[in-house]
């Protein structure tokens, strides 16, 4: 099965794998343990290969938590979230 992977500050990083139904960024982080006490959910970012062109998607999580679910978007196979750790 195809896969998408979820790096940095998250419970348990690593590959999930996509099955019959389409997984948005928040529903890969929560199946990958939900963030850590460290992580910085409003930078959150998609590393996402197109046409053999790597490209970087911003996501604020906070924004979807809050309400905005337009801007959770579906991951595509071999996508790779990244969350980083919070600047204190």
């Amino acid at each position: 099965a195809e896969s998408i992977f979820v790096f940095g500050q998250v419970g348990s990083p690593g590959d999930i794998k996509l099955l019959e139904k389409d997984i948005t960024v928040t529903e890969a982080i929560s199946m990958a343990g939900g963030f850590t006490g460290i992580a910085s959910p409003s930078r959150t970012r998609i590393v996402r290969m197109e046409n053999g062109v790597e490209k970087t998607i911003y996501i604020n999580v906070n924004q979807i938590v809050r309400g905005k679910k337009s801007k959770d978007i579906i991951l595509k196979a071999g996508d790779i979230i990244v969350v980083p750790e919070a600047f204190f």
